[in-house]
């Protein structure tokens, strides 16, 4: 797990960041699709993966994690055992939880 702290400063107030491998076209046209209104950003050379510790030399592919990420740029929360099944509520559950402010 990695060490909570502080992201960069240039970080998207609210983003999903798909990668490693992830193809920025892809990323656009899924954007796009779903009529995102937050950041879908791509990793392909893996360092944001490798950094937030969800790829590692024992863990080539990444890992589904969710980082909650506060306004003032903190990690709050990280959850290493993410259900796909279960994610969408989970998340909401977490942020209700962590009193994040609900974005308009």
């Amino acid at each position: 797990m990695v060490a909570l702290g502080k992201i960069p400063a240039a970080a998207p107030a609210r983003g999903v960041l798909r990668g490693p491998g992830g193809i920025a076209e892809t990323n656009k046209k899924f954007a796009e699709h779903v009529e995102a209104d937050y950041a879908i950003l791509s990793d392909p050379d893996k360092k944001a993966a490798t950094a937030y510790g969800v790829v590692n030399a024992d863990r080539p592919l990444a890992a589904r994690w969710t980082f909650y990420i506060g306004p003032d740029g903190r990690i709050l929360d990280v959850d290493a055992k993410v259900s796909p099944k279960t994610a969408g509520e989970d998340i909401v559950r977490k942020l209700e939880a962590l009193k994040v402010p609900k974005g308009k």
